[in-house]
């Protein structure tokens, strides 16, 4: 590999030929050595007659080599010494190469190079040295070329000091050959070092010979090829100050610059220089920085100053931090700031003290804020004797911009010196800056109690201010330590004495201060036992004078009404409140009298005092809630309230909310188990049961309950609420007119709920009909409600009287519908029951009603017990149109004793002619079953001549035997049906031959009628017999 592109000679070595070189190659320095091939015992080797040269090369990490400090040169002479082993054949696993030179310290070999460099740089005053410019020709990309001349010095130092005046990472990078070696075929070779002979012929295009012995260069430079930034800056480094320590010192630190991304091309670079500044006495340090770093750009000192942090180079960073105060006014002003904090953060106090003159000489004072608030950062950690000094030297004449960013910052850092600072700045014009107000108060707030007593005896010379600052909220600032009783006494001090002040010549300001300013936070800024009550007498000062009537009821809203539970009576019987509300609004200071006199009895006189002033929801709630904090009443003292705050509360269909009395609530829920549980389950379930359960958690009494659900939910839930009164009516007159003319509930009861009444609560169907009469709701009674009345009377098996008078009163029925008549009717056939209805009111029925009319009547006419309420309720089925055959199906349903001949007779003809026996053989049972009275010869003869026309027409004629054997066992009354037999016999024995005769007589009597057999043949003999004698 490298034989072909790194070589020492052509085709032909030189005579005994023995070089070594260094090259760098990727990550690794490659180390090459050509010599004679010798055997180990020093005799010329051969390949057959002639003798050859060899080569070897040595692979070095650069990684390994950071002990050498770059030095690669010292690798070459442990190269030139090692000998290179005869391999007659091929070894690809050599073992590996143990250099002890690349793990050797330099410091003990670094005063040898100090002197190897001043060998080669005799006099430091001299214009540039030849090492310097051979330096600034291979930096210019110049190949140097050294000879082995008879100076005194070996030209190896020279290619060690030329070498050495390049950075540690540099100096690897430039390959050098050493040894017996043709330069013209050496190209690779940056730098080298010819042993075997002085220059004698041209040279490479772009080499050039340094010949030391008349301290020249041959070959074709250039005017460029010596003339080199960094090398002028390291002849300008040297010669500044000409010392072994300064050259000493410049090594080290070129020993120390290892960065991978340096090239030669950018030796020149600001981060390389500012490094071996570094080097330079401190005297000359600020002279070079000025030199060869002014004018950078903002980008460039990006870079430096992380490198001038790394290497904690305080010289350099001032000047960097001066630099960067001068670029940044320049940058975009958003930029500004992240530059500011980016370079200037965490600087010490003296470096600002360098910086803020320049800063203020640029009058840059987005700058300025920013070195202000460094500042105040760091005087802290001063002597305290040296606070002062730096706060006035650094923070004097601020402008509020400045003040307001500042105080954050002096309040993190919790600097109480600087607070005090920052309070007396901002006061010099605190009354013509609101914005400095606001500063001060912030700073009030973070002040310990020893430097506020200050403060408050400063503020009551001051009243202006002082004045300024509470109506800016002054006592509504929070503080950093707890309350203290001589802080209390000056304030309350300080606030008197300006309400009194105002009080005197205008109630307006004087109320605005002390109402708006001082109260209620003055009350929250005391600590004794009873702040309420010296609030109320600061507050009361400022009624002295006459008040509208409207503005006392707001600002008694605002502020007073919530201190009245911590006034005694005394107190509030001689206050200026008292006096304005007695002759502006009598009522409430009566109320007001009663209710401080009387304590927790009167609590629910709270919301009619509330009304009474025009108090909103909230501010109710307030003043309710700091009423029963403040006194503390027991559960049976303040339930009453209770109830007015419920009543009080928005309440729709759907919700119950708390939310305008959360207080209030919150403290009943606390007095009084379950209660919390029942309103939260509204958010749940809003429903009556709810109410019922409030409602029993706070009365004892039921009907005290039902009027407290009535009274709140009535509207939403008639149905439940009636449900809840019908009980508590139902036999309490006086209760049901209060109920009528009181009821929410009644009130918003319709048709359908009454319904829904009716038909779940039948029991108090005749409550609800007293009610509807009471109430003027006289179309409502029918359907349902009348249906279940007559059927709460049916199964009573009595009725009303005064209930049945006004039902069937003409006022009521005339909105009846034919159901409505019907269920009186019905009513009306109940055998318990006397009722008559009014006549004409029976109109047509449909189908279906006459059906249900005529089943009904079948149903209750077993329970008859004599003829006239059969009649009765045949007649009145007529009159509804029931027909004749619909009427004997309900008459035959009848008992006996329920029924008499004239009841029955005419449902057996039909045109005057008697029916056929075996169509209605049921009703004609129910006949026969009939005891008749003798003594109603009528009824007889009417049964009678039925029964002959029924035997005449039908029986005998149709032979039937059945029907005639039925007739004869059903029949009652036997010796009617053997007149009526006998006589019907007669006539029909008149019309059949006498064979007919004499075979109906035996028919008879196979059909076991032989009585009728007797009763038949007996007038015929009888005729026969007369008519023999004639």
């Amino acid at each position: 590999m490298a034989e072909g592109t790194h070589r020492f000679w052509g085709s032909t070595p030189p005579e005994n030929p023995k070089v070594v070189g260094i090259f760098l190659q990727g990550d690794n320095l490659v180390l090459v050595k050509a010599e004679t091939a010798v055997y180990q015992n020093g005799q010329l080797a051969v390949n057959g007659v002639r003798g050859f040269d060899q080569h070897r090369y040595v692979f070095i990490p650069v990684t390994s080599m950071s002990a050498l400090q770059g030095r690669a040169f010292k690798l070459l002479l442990w190269m030139f010494k090692q000998p290179i082993p005869l391999l007659t054949e091929f070894n690809a696993n050599l073992e590996l190469l143990s250099i002890p030179i690349v793990e050797e310290p330099i410091s003990a070999d670094i005063d040898k190079e100090i002197a190897k460099i001043r060998q080669c740089w005799p006099d430091s005053n001299e214009q540039k040295p030849l090492v310097l410019s051979g330096l600034a020709a291979i930096i210019n990309g110049k190949r140097l070329l050294l000879t082995n001349e008879q100076t005194g010095i070996p030209p190896q130092n020279w290619m060690e000091s030329i070498l050495l005046l390049l950075p540690a990472s540099i100096r690897p990078q430039i390959s050098v050959a050493v040894g017996t070696l043709d330069e013209q075929q050496c190209p690779w070779a940056t730098l080298v070092v010819k042993t075997n002979q002085h220059y004698s012929r041209s040279l490479p295009e772009n080499m050039i010979w340094l010949n030391r012995a008349n301290q020249t260069f041959d070959g074709q430079p250039d005017e460029s090829t010596f003339e080199n930034s960094y090398v002028d800056y390291i002849l300008d480094h040297i010669t500044t100050a000409p010392n072994k320590d300064t050259l000493k010192r410049l090594i080290q630190q070129l020993d120390t610059i290892a960065d991978n991304d340096i090239t030669l091309e950018s030796l020149a670079d600001p981060k390389i220089i500012v490094r071996l500044i570094r080097a330079l006495p401190e005297k000359q340090q600020n002279e070079f920085l000025l030199k060869y770093l002014s004018g950078l750009s903002i980008d460039i000192w990006d870079l430096l100053i992380q490198l001038i942090s790394k290497e904690d180079y305080q010289q350099g960073f001032v000047f960097a931090c001066k630099e960067i105060v001068r670029l940044i006014p320049a940058l975009p002003k958003e930029k500004q700031d992240e530059c500011l904090t980016k370079y200037l953060s965490g600087l010490s106090i003296d470096i600002w003290d360098v910086l803020i003159p320049l800063i203020i000489k640029e009058d840059y004072q987005q700058g300025r804020m920013f070195a202000c608030q460094e500042i105040v950062r760091l005087i802290p950690a001063l002597p305290e004797q040296k606070q002062n000094e730096c706060l006035t030297k650094y923070l004097s004449g601020l402008t509020i911009h400045i003040w307001d960013v500042l105080i954050p910052l002096i309040i993190k850092e919790d600097y109480q010196q600087g607070l005090m600072f920052a309070w007396k700045e901002l006061a010099k014009n605190a009354i013509f800056e609101p914005q400095a107000i606001t500063l001060m108060l912030r700073v009030w707030s973070r002040l310990v109690n020893a430097k506020l007593v200050l403060l408050l005896d400063e503020l009551g010379q001051n009243l202006p201010l002082a004045e300024i600052l509470l109506k800016q909220g002054l006592l509504e600032q929070n503080r950093r330590e707890s309350k203290d009783p001589e802080i209390v006494l000056k304030f309350i001090g300080l606030c008197t004495s300006l309400v009194a002040d105002k009080a005197k010549s205008d109630f307006s300001e004087a109320w605005e201060l002390a109402t708006n300013h001082l109260a209620p936070p003055l009350t929250k800024f005391f600590f004794q036992t009873e702040p309420e009550k010296e609030t109320f007498s600061l507050l009361d000062t400022a009624l002295l004078g006459e008040v509208p009537v409207e503005v006392l009821s707001n600002r008694f809203t605002s502020n007073l009404a919530g201190l009245l539970p911590s006034i005694e009576v005394e107190q509030f019987k001689q206050s200026n409140l008292r006096r304005q509300l007695t002759t502006k609004n009598p009522k409430v200071a009566e109320l007001l009298d009663t209710l401080v006199a009387e304590g927790n009895s009167g609590l629910a006189k709270l919301p009619q005092i509330a009304h009474l002033i025009g108090i909103n929801n909230a501010a109710k709630d307030n003043w309710y809630a700091t009423f029963l904090k403040k006194w503390s009443p027991s559960w049976e003292q303040s339930k009453l309230l209770l109830v007015e705050v419920i009543k009080e509360t928005p309440n729709s269909r759907n919700n119950f909310s708390r939310d305008d009395f959360r207080q209030t609530y919150t403290w009943f829920e606390q007095q009084q188990h379950g209660l919390k549980a029942i309103f939260d389950s509204f958010q749940q379930n809003y429903s009556c049961e709810n109410w019922v359960n409030l409602a029993q958690a706070v009365y004892d009494n039921p009907q005290d309950k039902t009027e407290f659900v009535d009274t709140l939910v009535g509207n939403i839930f008639p149905v439940a609420v009636m449900q809840k009164w019908l009980p508590l009516i139902v036999d309490n007159e006086n209760v049901r007119k209060n109920f009528l003319a009181t009821s929410s509930a009644w009130q918003s009861l319709t048709i359908d709920n009454l319904n829904q009444l009716v038909r779940s609560f039948q029991e108090y169907v005749p409550t609800l009909t007293r009610c509807l009469r009471d109430g003027s709701r006289l179309d409502w009674i029918k359907g349902d409600l009348l249906h279940y009345l007559c059927r709460t009377w049916i199964e009573q098996k009595k009725v009303d009287e005064d209930l049945k008078n006004f039902v069937t009163s003409p006022s009521v029925t005339n909105t009846f519908t034919n159901n409505d008549w019907l269920n009186l009717q019905r009513l009306s056939w109940e055998p318990e029951i006397d009722l008559e209805l009014p006549l004409g009111v029976k109109t047509a029925l449909t189908p279906d009603l006459l059906l249900s009319l005529q089943s009904y009547a079948k149903t209750i006419i077993p329970r008859y017990t004599c003829p006239k309420q059969t009649r009765k309720l045949l007649n009145d089925c007529k009159a509804w149109g029931l027909s004749c055959t619909e009427q004997k199906d309900i008459l035959k349903a009848a008992l006996p004793q329920a029924c008499n001949a004239d009841l029955i007779i005419p449902y057996l003809y039909d045109k005057d002619k008697a029916i056929n026996p075996a169509e209605e053989q049921q009703l004609i049972g129910l006949l026969l079953q009939l005891q008749l009275n003798n003594e109603k010869r009528e009824e007889i003869s009417d049964v009678e001549k039925f029964s002959v026309e029924a035997f005449t027409q039908y029986i005998l004629p149709n032979k039937n035997m059945t029907l005639l054997k039925w007739w004869r066992d059903k029949a009652v009354e036997k010796e009617l049906y053997k007149e009526a037999f006998s006589s019907a016999a007669q006539k029909y024995v008149q019309k059949i031959s006498i064979t007919d005769f004499l075979n109906y007589l035996e028919d008879l009597k196979k059909s076991l009628l032989v009585e009728e057999s007797s009763w038949m043949s007996k007038p015929t003999f009888s005729l026969l017999a007369e008519y023999q004698t004639d």
